[in-house]
């Protein structure tokens, strides 16, 4: 029979997930898609990654911005890159978190996410930048070519997907940390319970973070993530079939 310590730790985690994807549907600003779908991409991104490696963090942004590209019209680089940015969030908020919660070869993890938060950082901030100048370097050429053109449109193109996400608008930045402080204490909070140590479940996610990024072995976290992960993708199987059967039915 399955305890309620357990049951209460899975809420917690599913919340977690909750409002991962909460967190996605207002950076994606203009993109509009329901949340209900970003929730099970962003469960199965988690479920499979975590199956695949560990918890792989690149796993996770392919499987949800593959998705949103192929079946829902979102631009690639404009989903792949909100989900870059919201890393950076991770990597800050995880980053204040270590000092309290101290997992193994923590120092490790501490260099690879400032360095993991310095590229990112400079990768997002200098694309607008790179894109204007490119722009600007195909208008003033003296050279005229029909590629020239093509090159001017894919740029006008990326610079309005861009533009379209959420991340300019006033109250993103402070929603965007909230929502990245609730995600964050729901998983530690949950992996406490079943530890029966809040300090234990910081540490767990701590090493989980360091097992997905091959820091440490990735199979020594497992045991405290396998039971909430499958039902996570018990949930996310269960949201996914009533979510088609409702849309059949309308239909």
């Amino acid at each position: 029979m399955i305890s309620a310590s357990l049951l209460t730790a899975t809420a917690c985690y599913i919340g977690a997930q909750i409002f991962k994807a909460l967190r996605l549907y207002f950076v994606l600003g203009a993109y509009r898609i329901r949340l209900i779908v970003l929730f099970i991409l962003c469960s199965t991104g988690v479920v499979c990654s975590y199956l695949m490696g560990g918890g792989k963090p690149l796993i996770y942004e392919l499987l949800v911005a593959l998705p949103l590209f192929f079946f829902f019209r979102i631009p690639f680089v404009a989903s792949l890159y909100s989900l870059i940015v919201l890393r950076i969030f991770d990597a800050l908020l995880l980053l204040l978190c270590i000092p309290i919660f101290k997992g193994q070869l923590s120092n490790h993890l501490i260099v690879f996410l400032v360095s993991l938060t310095a590229v990112c950082w400079l990768l997002i901030s200098t694309l607008p930048v790179i894109i204007n100048r490119i722009e600007k370097r195909i208008l003033i050429s003296p050279v005229y070519k029909p590629f020239f053109t093509h090159a001017i449109r894919q740029l006008v193109t990326l610079k309005k997907e861009l533009g379209n996400l959420a991340f300019g608008r006033k109250g993103t930045l402070p929603l965007t940390v909230l929502l990245t402080a609730l995600i964050w204490f729901l998983e530690i909070l949950s992996l406490g319970i079943i530890t029966g140590n809040i300090f234990s479940g910081g540490q767990a996610v701590v090493n989980r973070i360091a097992g997905s990024l091959g820091i440490i072995s990735a199979n020594l976290v497992r045991v405290d993530y396998n039971e909430l992960v499958l039902a996570l993708g018990c949930i996310t199987i269960i949201t996914f079939v009533a979510a088609s059967v409702r849309k059949l039915k309308r239909k």
